[in-house]
């Protein structure tokens, strides 16, 4: 849904945060999974750990 004022990038984010709230996926839930994926992407990139 729309809102007027709101940058295009964050309305498409927050639809995207509702939709996963309407399956039963939390906002917690979805910050460890990005962190889990960023210290992967940096494991395979030969770095230690995500800047």
């Amino acid at each position: 849904m729309a809102r007027a004022g709101v940058p295009v990038v964050d309305r498409c984010f927050d639809d995207l945060i509702h939709g996963f709230y309407n399956i039963g996926i939390t906002r917690p839930t979805l910050l460890a999974a990005h962190e889990i994926n960023r210290t992967i992407a940096a494991a395979l990139a030969g770095n230690s750990a995500p800047d």
